[in-house]
């Protein structure tokens, strides 16, 4: 992925009302929004239907919108280092996605609609990180199909 924005360009959630102008960019494929000091999901991007890659790694996300469902192509999508406690169930509908990195956030427990998420590579697990949440319990559902 290609960042947006020089990588040593900081910017607030005030100054994001460019955001909107996403829209415009229907044939956009990669996206680069990590280390922005994001605190919510913008909803824009659920918009964005060729969108492959995502990354919002490093932000102050705690939610994910039910939207994220209309993102029909995302194969990558990375929210490592966010807020994020659970994942909408929608999530499931993802039916390309590939790689999803969730390593330090706020997880508890692994997020159920990870069970049926199909086509996840796992080759040794490391295309689903999970590392650095305070994860207390497996639920083996998660793990079966």
């Amino acid at each position: 992925m290609y960042p947006i924005l020089p990588s040593t360009h900081k910017i607030s959630e005030d100054d994001f009302g460019w955001l909107d102008d996403l829209i415009r960019f229907q044939y956009l494929i990669s996206l680069n929004l990590a280390d922005n000091d994001l605190k919510t999901f913008p909803n824009v991007i659920c918009h964005l239907p060729r969108l492959s890659e995502l990354n919002l790694a490093s932000n102050h996300i705690d939610s994910i919108p039910s939207d994220i469902a209309k993102l029909q192509s995302l194969e990558i999508l990375n929210l490592q280092s966010n807020r994020l406690s659970s994942l909408p169930n929608e999530i499931e509908y993802l039916k390309r996605l590939r790689d999803f990195y969730l390593s330090f956030n706020l997880f508890k427990d692994i997020p159920m609609p990870l069970a049926r998420l199909t086509n996840i590579r796992c080759s040794d697990v490391n295309n689903l990180c999970l590392a650095g949440n305070n994860i207390r319990k497996l639920s083996i559902e998660v793990f079966q199909q």
